[in-house]
């Protein structure tokens, strides 16, 4: 990574936790370079001169610093003060003359000629907001515009967000346990009303000066009833340490309520532990986290803490979304459960459950499916292959050279015809997983030559030739080794591989049809590779 990408990385990473509400500094960034601190505070500072309104919203904090020259004026409210700015609106705090309430009213920044992604996010909050009506959700009082500029009047809240309140330190669990119990029902509500939030965090938190929580800034809300135009495939939405798996891999269409539940997931976590799961030192090292990742567990960290509770949140944050709560009312259920210490629904995955989801893991990307057709139309030529020249030559004394010459053959024409079939799609997978594949393969290769070298070097085949045969259970294990490469990344090829190594003690005690054997199994195994590459899915979650 070139020092200017790395000073890019750590401006990213500035970014977005001011846009959580937490302000690092260049010595919190990067402690232990002097330089490199210096740089960042002149990009900082020139960032801020440049951008007036480079603070996040906080509805309900007071925050005299971001009071504007002149403020704008609107029929019937009498604005106050700010309460904050983002790179899309300002929030101000305003009375209402005609109701006389206070209400936080959000506008648009950019004016008349306003880009149509803004307007677009602004008018999702408003038609989200506006199908819920939840003691736990920022209500919408009303919609308008003024000077071309739309706005929305938003109920008051005067405490402060819960990223404000948290400061980094661990919250009791019962309390922690309660506080998500009341935002799931509220997740709930707005499932119900088929709206998914999509950026639950502590910022978007909001605390009456009771306490009580209230949920806002839907301004990334999806409707389930809507294919709403301005979210891209691909586009990665969100805070990066309280996104879903599946949002961190712009997998938009797989968005669902699996997705608000993982952010309350993150959210317990986050509460008992003092930080969230997954935070990087880039923003694309926490994405890479998230993706990948598993969270550490709850009781390494806290041991004291109940077992049932870690369950909970770790069910919340499973990778897959079919592993996490059913709903955000299965995760309100098990939350009262605990508190009131009854039993749970979740429980820990156990031995069978891990086994089936590492054969079930599909890691490849969807474009490696392109190879499906190619290895189906070859999977018969091994055996096919083997059984001719078994039955030309296995009475013969030059049998094995002919077989093994026969084997290196086919082995070198299929892989250089799947190699060069396909090449648009095959350019589409990510570069380090053609690296990680093509690897296993050329490793494979290489043993293939060098096994049958060996053994005419070591063994004396001159006085009997059948001798050599003994290198089929030896390509078998190599073969083994690499579908247990492959299988990290494609989990049913632990089958396969498991069958080759318990072949190859077979096919020892019987060298003569050791080859027929290879070459079944080669045959069978293309197959088997042809069915599990069909079955990949793209970032759409479409075969």
């Amino acid at each position: 990574m070139t020092d200017e990408d790395h000073i890019l990385d750590l401006l990213a990473e500035w970014d977005e936790q001011r846009r959580q509400g937490q302000a690092l500094t260049p010595e919190q960034l990067v402690p232990d370079d002097v330089a490199v601190q210096q740089v960042l505070r002149e990009r900082i500072a020139k960032r801020q001169r440049l951008s007036p309104f480079l603070d996040p919203p906080t509805l309900g904090v007071n925050d005299t610093a971001l009071q504007p020259a002149a403020l704008p004026q609107l029929p019937d409210y009498e604005i106050l003060e700010v309460l904050g700015r983002g790179g899309m609106g300002v929030v101000y705090k305003a009375r209402q003359k005609r109701l006389d309430r206070l209400t936080a009213l959000k506008m648009i920044l950019a004016g008349p000629d306003a880009i149509g992604e803004e307007k677009a996010r602004f008018r999702t909050e408003a038609e989200a907001v506006a199908r819920l009506h939840h003691p736990n959700i920022v209500q919408i009082y009303e919609v308008g515009e003024q000077d071309g500029r739309p706005y929305l009047a938003l109920e008051y809240v005067g405490g402060g967000s819960l990223a404000q309140q948290l400061h980094g330190e661990p919250m009791a669990p019962r309390r922690a346990a309660q506080l998500v119990l009341t935002l799931a029902q509220a997740v709930q509500h707005a499932h119900e009303h088929g709206v998914i939030h999509r950026d639950l965090k502590p910022a978007n938190i909001l605390l009456t000066t009771e306490g009580t929580p209230k949920i806002a800034d839907f301004g990334l809300a999806k409707r389930l009833d809507l294919d709403l135009g301005h979210t891209q495939t691909g586009a990665v939405l969100g805070s990066p340490s309280y996104m879903s798996p599946e949002q961190a891999a712009g997998k938009t269409r797989q968005l669902g309520p699996a997705t608000d539940i993982y952010a309350l997931g993150v959210v317990l976590y986050e509460l008992l532990t003092g930080k969230p799961p997954f935070r990087g030192n880039t923003l694309l090292e926490t994405l890479e986290q998230v993706r990948h990742h598993d969270p550490a567990p709850l009781t390494q960290l806290l041991p004291a803490l109940p077992r049932d509770l870690e369950t909970i949140c770790l069910k919340c944050l499973e990778k897959e979304p079919e592993h996490r709560y059913s709903s955000a009312a299965a995760l309100a259920h098990d939350l009262q459960a605990f508190l009131a210490d009854e039993s749970i629904s979740a429980r820990t995955a156990t031995t069978y459950e891990h086994l089936r989801r590492t054969l079930y893991h599909k890691g490849l990307d969807a474009n490696w499916r392109a190879w499906s057709t190619i290895t189906l139309t070859l999977s018969p030529v091994p055996f096919l292959v083997h059984l001719t020249v078994f039955a030309l030559f296995h009475d013969e004394p030059e049998y094995p050279f002919a077989v093994m010459g026969a084997t290196i053959a086919t082995i070198l024409l299929l892989i250089s015809i799947v190699l060069s079939s396909n090449r648009a799609s095959m350019q589409r997978v990510p570069a380090r997983e053609r690296r990680h594949v093509y690897t296993i393969w050329i490793s494979q290769i290489c043993a293939f030559l060098l096994v049958p070298t060996v053994l005419l070097l070591v063994l004396p085949w001159r006085k009997d030739p059948e001798l050599l045969l003994v290198v089929y259970p030896l390509w078998i294990i190599v073969t083994a080794v690499t579908l247990f490469g492959l299988a990290s990344n494609l989990g049913l090829l632990y089958i396969p591989a498991t069958i080759f190594m318990v072949t190859s003690v077979l096919m020892a005690l019987k060298p003569s049809v050791a080859p027929l054997i290879a070459g079944a199994l080669a045959s069978g195994n293309l197959l088997f590779e042809s069915f599990n590459l069909s079955r990949l899915r793209d970032d759409d979650g479409h075969r």
